[in-house]
């Protein structure tokens, strides 16, 4: 398939922009757990859930462009794993420069490789790892679609839903400690799930399902699961200490591949039934912007929050936090298109 489907593009755009959403924290994610009128503290938690779609739709958009390809280990990782690890090796680098420039790490050898070895330069880089792990078994996924039939998929989400869903609400509400349940099925849901599950969407999933009838159950269950979110998040009544630095006290849980199924199944449908041959170009150079954006996002975010804090008293605070994130989008995208010019960056971004 067309690397350059509008589709692919638009929802690498959505996916990014939830990304940088997602790292403006006290700012606009959990704005819910600052004091405000019930109706804002929901609307508020539902975009925190929402945007939760952030990684798994990339994994999916991997997932539909790469498991359907042939090459060998050699190719895999002489074309794949070895620009990932480049990127990695760069980039935390490159980060690394930035954390000396502001006086924020040691100069020091074993600082440096206890970062890359063992943990993120930069806390969004923890997916750069995990994409290196999801590519190193793209070899077994390949091999499984080749044999998988649609009902095989259709159980697999099921389980997901069922056991990492259900089983820990039913047990939250029942009062008993998740973390002690052996009642367990660990799914690896972004490098072996939501690739699948993209696979199905572009290959399996019949195509007269891309109907009216499918639009509406969907919009109805996406629907549903957000208001699951808010009314557990708001049963769950942490308060602000409490929040951990990965959930900010945001009930979330494996239901969010309603949300994933939601929105890739609605952008791929909208995309299909217009003609967006006049957008093609800007779409395909932001779509193709996206990976660069998430690696230097932080630093250019973390150095003009003045965008939110100023236009707040006047617009609002969620308001404000869209144009900043807005904002952030934009200039990252203009650096990202203007680095890709270089020799040597073009493939590797």
């Amino acid at each position: 398939m067309n690397r350059r489907q509008p589709h692919y593009d638009l929802l690498r755009i959505l996916a990014i922009l939830c990304v940088i959403y997602n790292h403006t924290n006290e700012r606009g994610y959990y704005l819910y757990a600052f004091p405000c009128p019930a109706y804002l503290r929901d609307l508020y938690i539902a975009v925190a859930a929402l945007i939760a779609v952030a990684v798994p739709i990339f994994f999916m958009i991997s997932g539909a462009l790469l498991l359907p390809k042939q090459e060998t280990l050699k190719e895999l990782y002489q074309k794949r794993v070895a620009r990932i690890a480049v990127v990695l090796l760069v980039f935390s680098v490159l980060q690394y420069g930035v954390k000396l420039w502001e006086g924020n790490a040691p100069l020091s050898g074993r600082y440096f490789l206890q970062h890359i070895l063992s943990e993120p330069m930069i806390s969004p880089y923890w997916y750069l790892y995990t994409y290196l792990a999801y590519l190193l078994i793209l070899p077994f996924l390949r091999k499984l679609v080749a044999v998988m039939d649609r009902r095989s998929y259709l159980y697999l989400f099921a389980l997901l839903i069922a056991a990492e869903g259900v089983l820990p609400t039913a047990l939250y509400l029942l009062g008993i400690p998740t973390a002690n349940s052996f009642f367990v099925l660990p799914f690896v849901s972004n490098i072996v799930v939501y690739p699948l599950l993209g696979y199905y969407m572009e290959y399996v999933m019949p195509t007269e399902r891309y109907c009216a009838k499918t639009t509406e159950a969907v919009l109805l269950a996406m629907g549903a699961t957000l208001v699951f979110f808010v009314a557990m998040t708001n049963l769950r009544g942490l308060t602000f200490e409490e929040f951990t630095t990965y959930d900010k006290g945001l009930y979330t849980c494996s239901l969010t591949a309603v949300l994933d199924f939601g929105v890739y199944y609605l952008v791929k449908r909208f995309c299909g039934k217009r003609d967006l041959s006049r957008y093609k170009k800007i779409l395909a150079a932001l779509g193709s912007a996206s990976f660069g954006v998430y690696l230097i996002e932080q630093p250019i975010r973390e150095h003009i929050p003045a965008v939110c804090d100023r236009l707040t008293p006047y617009i609002g605070a969620f308001p404000a936090c869209i144009v900043y994130v807005l904002t952030v989008f934009v200039i990252t995208s203009a650096i990202v298109l203007l680095i890709k010019r270089l020799p040597g960056f073009r493939r590797l971004l």
